[in-house]
């Protein structure tokens, strides 16, 4: 499930939810889609932070993250809405 943190400062709400390719399963997968796609549609504006870690930028010269990136951004259209049609 996703975790949601309230900047009140800000009124910026920050949402963990679940990683691309996550090992839990098919099941886990599909059922982390219709998360993620309920929260994109109730956003009104989405930024997305990719952490990554040393080892993964390095091993196999970093493939893993270019294919995290470019499934992000084959998400990504200039619209929100693009980006909940592509989930």
């Amino acid at each position: 499930m996703p975790h949601f943190k309230l900047n009140e400062e800000t009124g910026l709400i920050f949402a963990d939810v679940a990683g691309l390719g996550d090992t839990a399963g098919n099941l886990v997968d599909i059922i982390n889609c219709f998360i993620d796609k309920i929260i994109l549609l109730k956003a009104k504006d989405v930024r997305f932070i990719i952490p990554l870690t040393r080892s993964q930028i390095t091993e196999g010269r970093g493939a893993g993250t270019k294919e995290h990136i470019e499934t992000v951004l084959n998400m990504c259209g200039t619209e929100l809405e693009d980006i909940v049609k592509a989930i």
